[in-house]
């Protein structure tokens, strides 16, 4: 059987943050399906309590005939309140559980989104999706044609009439008012073995437990909202796929359920055509799946420059797009382009969610980016005399960025080892750049510029080379303006840095 295991999570969300968004709100699901069953076994125990004192009230002894009109008065009252207690106790169970499979799905789609949307807009869009999924569960009929309203008020008269019978079948027999009072109220308390026996019980045709069909109801609508919810609030996240079904720990006999966790051989169902819940009591589990973070990154890299490019994420924003407005494009090239620059700012700023999607939309941006390879920068007295490309270098000449920092970190201050070359130089900080232990971190650089910087573990060290190896991205520059080796200090404490705040350590950092 394919029931659910550790295995599953981490096959469907291989991001750990993500799978702590989503387990933490099915814990949180749980703990209100728990409390939802509860409050059903509560109502019926109070009103239990209550019927039992209505009828202690009516007739000190004996009961007569004369009784059971004032009887049944007490009675249809109530079942008015246990049908409005129900009603409300359930309707509280599927909003909570809608809320926390939406909260779940929410948490994911900031991480997913932050490198395009601000928090507030993709909180919105999820606020409009949980509200839509409550009403659609409240107003929609099963295939009894009933809303859950109809449900709720079936079981109530169908209290109604068990308790009815039993009272009337007592008066019939002239039984002591009391006695037929703790015999009712023994009969409405969930799990009573022996309220009644059963040759009484088939007699009076009236159910062994009567807050079954209470409890059957709550646990099938909290669960279904649950499920349901998950699935309207995961469609509004880019990345995801389909969900894997798992039976429940507590499968009781094979059914439709297996046979749902065992399609496509391992239980997946794409996205569209997850399948609804088949039955009442189901309490199986789908575990959303979505693409690996790094290559959904390289694919909404590819749609912001050119959204034609991945049409399966055009079509989700077709779906969105009354509630995210259209992000900004990348320049092409390797200059950068806007949205790099605007997270920068954002996010030294404080506007900007940093999760670790962004984290890796910033390293594969800044990573591109590059040197600037137009002659820009003066040569200086410190490349002066020296030959590159086979003419001697003055002062004042303008040479490429890349090969004005290669020829001063590697050629005459030999951080790297010597006959290193200069796309080699290049290769290594864009190493640096895209290695997940890097650190990633935001300045302002002479009280003027916003720099993005990577900070890494050295890998090739030359005679005065360092241990650690620092790139930085400029903003409004669209390149890197620097990459070199240097000792952590050195690099923290640089006078010329303000507003320093880590986006992730380095690996191995002090």
């Amino acid at each position: 059987m394919a029931v659910l295991s550790g295995g599953d999570w981490r096959r469907g969300l291989p991001d750990p943050e993500w799978r702590a968004y989503i387990l933490r709100a099915r814990e949180r699901f749980l703990k209100g399906e728990a409390a939802t069953t509860a409050e059903v076994r509560r109502l019926y125990r109070r009103v239990a309590r209550q019927v039992r004192r209505d009828l202690e009230a009516v007739a000190s002894g004996t009961l007569q005939q004369h009784h059971l009109r004032a009887l049944e008065r007490l009675l249809d009252r109530r079942a008015r309140e246990l049908n409005d207690q129900l009603l409300k106790a359930i309707t509280a169970g599927i909003e909570l559980s809608v809320r926390e499979a939406t909260r779940g799905a929410e948490q994911l789609a900031l991480d997913v989104l932050s490198p395009v949307y601000e928090p507030p807009a993709v909180r919105r869009m999820f606020a409009a999706i949980n509200e839509r999924a409550v009403l659609a569960l409240l107003s929609r009929t099963r295939g009894d044609g009933l809303r859950l309203s109809n449900r709720v008020w079936r079981i109530a008269e169908r209290a109604r009439n068990a308790v009815r019978r039993i009272v009337e079948d007592g008066v019939t027999r002239g039984q002591d008012a009391r006695v037929l009072a703790r015999q009712v109220q023994r009969y409405l308390q969930p799990g009573v073995r022996t309220a009644l026996k059963p040759e009484t019980r088939r007699r009076l045709r009236v159910p062994k437990d009567l807050s079954m069909e209470a409890l059957r109801l709550a646990v099938t609508e909290v669960n279904t909202a649950f499920h349901e919810g998950t699935i309207l609030a995961q469609r509004a996240i880019p990345s995801y796929l389909g969900v894997y079904w798992r039976l429940s720990a507590s499968h009781p006999v094979p059914d439709v359920c297996d046979r749902y966790a065992a399609n496509n051989g391992n239980g997946f169902w794409p996205k569209g055509e997850e399948p609804e819940r088949p039955h009442p009591w189901c309490r199986c589990v789908v575990v959303p799946a979505h693409e690996d973070p790094d290559a959904f990154v390289q694919r909404l890299r590819a749609w912001l420059r050119d959204p034609q490019s991945q049409p399966d994420l055009e079509a989700w924003y077709t779906g969105v797009r009354e509630f995210l407005p259209r992000p900004p494009l990348i320049t092409g090239g390797s200059g950068g382009g806007r949205l790099l620059d605007l997270l920068i700012d954002q996010i030294i700023s404080g506007q900007r969610l940093v999760t670790s999607t962004t984290i890796g939309f910033l390293r594969q941006e800044a990573a591109q980016a590059g040197f600037n390879t137009a002659p820009a920068e003066r040569a200086g007295g410190r490349l002066a005399g020296l030959q590159w490309q086979g003419r001697i270098i003055r002062s004042h000449d303008l040479l490429p960025s890349d090969a004005a920092h290669y020829l001063r970190h590697v050629v005459v201050q030999q951080e790297w080892p010597p006959g290193t070359s200069l796309d080699e130089y290049v290769d290594d900080l864009r190493a640096v750049i895209l290695d997940p232990g890097s650190g990633v971190f935001v300045n302002v650089y002479g009280g003027v510029f916003r720099q993005l910087g990577f900070v890494g573990r050295s890998r090739k060290q030359g005679p005065e080379g360092a241990p650690w190896t620092i790139v930085e991205y400029r903003a409004g520059f669209g390149h890197w303006v620097t990459g070199y080796q240097s000792t952590w200090n050195k690099i923290v404490q640089n006078p010329q840095r303000s507003a320093l705040q880590w986006l992730k350590k380095p690996s191995g950092s002090p």
